[in-house]
Parts: C-alpha cells; structure tokens; sequence
C-alpha cells in the first residue's frame, strides 16, 4: 500500500477505532479484570467520537481534499499539528453552536464548553496521531507500506 493512501485511511480512525470498541466497552462494563480496564478506555474514545465526530467530519473532508494530491512529507508534517488545528476548529464550533443556545450566558457557555472540549481533543488527537505514526513505522518494517513508485 502507498503510504499516502495510508494516511488517507488514517483519516477515519477518530471515527472507527471507536465504533469497534465501543460494543467492546459495553460487553465488559461489568468485568473488573484488565480487560476492563481497555474497556474504559474504549469508552473515553466513543465519548470523544460522540462529541467531537461531527465536527471532525466537517474538517477532515475538505482536508482530505485539500491534501489529494500532496506528497508524503506534507501529510507527516501536518500531523504534528493537526491535533492543535481541530482543536481550534471545535473550539469555534461549539462557540457557535452555543449562539443557539437558550439563556442569558450564551458566551460563557460556548467558551467553557469550547475549551474544555478542545483541551480533549488535543490529548485524543495527539493519540491518534501517535498510533497512526506506530502503525506506519511497524506496517513498513513488515513490507507492506511503500512510498510513491517504490514496489
């Protein structure tokens, strides 16, 4: 596989890695052995999903546009930074949504909820980007990632 194709795919981890732990979390919500422990984890990737999934998709289509036709290089630097620039995005998102939002505190609650959403999506995001460059490094010591022409 290309590597760029494998960034591509990448792209929907946020989304996949917790639509398949999540019937896993839920299956072992009661087991207290180190299993449970995983299952937890799973959890906090489907709450992260739930609450960060719309606003994910909304940046990373037309990123994934944008970046159709981009080297290798520009998907790897850009993963250092990604975390920090869908935070900012879901930030102004639920800014935003809390415009909609009945009540006097409008601003306050966007900005609370804003924040605090986004200093977690730093921290999963920053996860997610340290999973995706393991699984690189491990795919292609195996042989099965290759650069652009390589065969």
């Amino acid at each position: 596989m290309r590597l760029e194709r494998f960034y591509q795919l990448c792209v929907a981890l946020p989304l996949a890695v917790p639509a398949v732990t999540w019937p896993l979390a839920r299956f072992m919500e009661n087991d207290a052995t180190v299993v449970s422990r995983l299952a937890e984890v799973a959890a906090v990737l489907a709450t992260a999903a739930l609450i960060g999934g719309v606003p994910y998709v909304l940046l990373a289509l037309p990123l994934l546009w944008l970046f159709r036709r981009k080297p290798v290089r520009a998907y790897q630097r850009f993963s250092l930074v990604a975390p920090i620039v869908f935070a900012a995005f879901l930030f102004l998102f639920f800014l935003t949504l809390s415009a909609f939002s009945p009540g006097d505190h409008k601003l306050s609650v966007g900005l609370i909820s804003g924040g605090y959403y986004a200093l977690w999506g730093v921290g999963v995001g920053y996860f997610y980007v340290g999973v995706v460059h393991l699984l690189r490094i491990t795919l292609s010591r195996l042989g099965v990632l290759h650069a652009e022409g390589a065969v």
